[in-house]
């Protein structure tokens, strides 16, 4: 896979799709003016026969959903978050890990559209910072160490700087291969609520009828008579078994280092099928062979020609067919050390102070020192759509491509 991503050229009623930036910029109508609203790939004419997908990873788009270098437009698609279903497609923002499930064309491109059917969001944990370590760039909540790198997107704090003891924060993060380590691709600092709850995701073990282990945390679910799915509430506790992916809401006491949970989602796995696309961003926790590691849950093997990159804790980005239990990397892209990932948010701009301080689905952006194309900086103001290409800096987009989008 080259250093390119697909990102979406589609106006705020999302006809046009997907493209890739630097590939299909006319196709949707781009060119060097504003983009503009065509059907799909700009003929009208009617997607190729789709094949099923899988992707996961953080979303490095909004206003289509983008994992990797795969996009899918999420207007049709349920959307799970965290506990809560039946979610706006409006609700996502760039950092969160999502697990997707859809159709891309058969034989699809780099350049190819893709329909999200089922989107499911979970953070990597919500509760009170407990030790802030400014020279490492990590912090602790509850038992998870959380790293901090350049792509990091801060809400709500300009740095680590700015948490303390007892700060509330919720974290979007990818597992690394430390014990009870994310790495943050989002992280949300929250309103201090007295008694608020905290939040685990997690894999369930030393399952027992009335608790189980999650993170080193011991849960005590003597009072649930149900739990949740991304399908519905289920009556019972039978689904919380051994290792199964469990997001655990409840009270914790850090004394005892116990969780009496309050509620427990069960079912979000998104199966990754034999004979499937799937796409995959996250960290390499094992490597058996060169070209032959294991990226969260899933074993991948790969020729690439630069597959001895993917040593453990590297982030890589891989897309490929699963056969035999072993996903087939035809894809595969190493994440640079210190490289700055681009970002895409499409929407109408609001809360504008100045070119430097503007938002756009609710992403603060620094357009100071961005190229504009179909227009110039005066012509940001409230309301109007713009497309927004940026990399993190200390926290903070900073845009370095806004294209002005006309319906």
């Amino acid at each position: 896979m080259d250093n390119r991503m697909l990102y979406p050229i589609k106006n705020l009623s999302m006809a046009c799709a997907l493209t890739a930036t630097v590939a299909l910029l006319s196709a949707c109508g781009g060119g060097g003016g504003a983009d503009t609203k065509t059907g799909f790939g700009g003929t009208g004419d009617p997607p190729p026969p789709a094949t099923a997908l899988t992707a996961a990873g953080p979303l490095s788009a909004v206003g289509v959903a983008a994992i990797a270098a795969t996009g899918l437009d999420d207007r049709a698609s349920p959307i799970f978050i965290n506990t809560l279903a039946g979610q706006s497609f409006n609700a996502l923002k760039l950092g969160m890990v999502a697990e997707v499930t859809g159709t891309i064309p058969a034989n699809s491109s780099i350049a190819a559209a893709g329909t999200a059917t089922n989107i499911i969001v979970q953070s990597t944990v919500v509760g009170s910072v407990s030790s802030v370590d400014i020279a490492n760039q990590r912090i602790t909540i509850l038992p998870v160490t959380v790293q901090v790198d350049q792509n990091t997107i801060f809400e709500g704090i300009s740095s680590l700087a700015g948490l303390s003891a007892g700060t509330r924060v919720e974290v979007y993060g990818l597992p690394q291969p430390e014990i009870r380590t994310a790495l943050a691709t989002r992280m949300v600092a929250l309103p201090a609520v007295a008694g608020a709850p905290v939040e685990l995701i997690g894999t369930a073990t030393n399952v027992s009828p009335f608790q189980f282990t999650l993170q080193g945390v011991t849960v005590s679910i003597a009072n649930l008579t149900s739990v949740i799915t991304p399908a519905g509430v289920a009556q019972g506790t039978a689904s919380i078994v051994e290792s199964a992916r469990v997001r655990v809401q409840g009270n914790y006491a850090s004394g005892s280092n116990s969780l009496l949970a309050t509620q427990v989602v069960t079912g979000i796995p998104v199966a990754r099928n034999d004979n499937t696309i799937i796409v995959l961003d996250g960290i390499v926790q094992s490597v058996s062979a060169s070209g032959r590691f294991r990226l969260g849950d899933t074993d991948v093997e790969t020729n690439a020609t630069n597959a001895a990159s993917a040593t453990v804790g590297a982030r890589v980005q891989v897309k490929g067919q699963k056969t035999a239990g072993v996903l087939v990397a035809t894809d595969f892209r190493r994440v640079a050390t210190g490289e700055r990932l681009q970002y895409v948010i499409q929407g109408e701009i609001a809360g504008f102070v100045s070119s430097a301080n503007f938002t756009v689905r609710g992403e603060t952006v620094n357009a100071s020192n961005a190229t504009f194309v179909g227009g110039t900086a005066s012509n940001l103001v409230n309301g109007r759509a713009v497309r927004i290409k940026a990399q993190v800096n200390a926290g903070r987009l900073e845009a370095t491509e806004v294209s002005f989008v006309t319906s």
